[in-house]
């Protein structure tokens, strides 16, 4: 039995979705279990980033400032 572990265990956070982000992936926590603060901020501007994108993007496909949505999501109300 050894005291350490052979291959030091890191954790990343992966927030890719598609062809362009696949690849993203940001380290929070090192080989010495110290937690990244660095790579979790870099995570969630990418998560931000990839949400705003898809914004306008729905079920019916795009959907420019559409107003009539905008009113729906902000009051509690849903479209049946």
């Amino acid at each position: 039995m050894t005291a350490r572990r052979p291959v030091p265990l890191e954790h990343f956070l992966y927030t890719g979705q598609d062809g362009k982000t696949k690849k993203d992936m940001f380290k929070i926590i090192d080989s010495n279990g110290q937690f990244i603060q660095k790579g979790y901020s870099l995570a969630s501007a990418a998560k931000a980033n990839i949400r705003k994108a898809n914004a306008n993007v729905g079920p019916v496909g795009y959907r420019p400032n559409n107003k009539i949505l905008s009113y729906f999501e902000n009051s509690r109300t849903f479209l049946i």
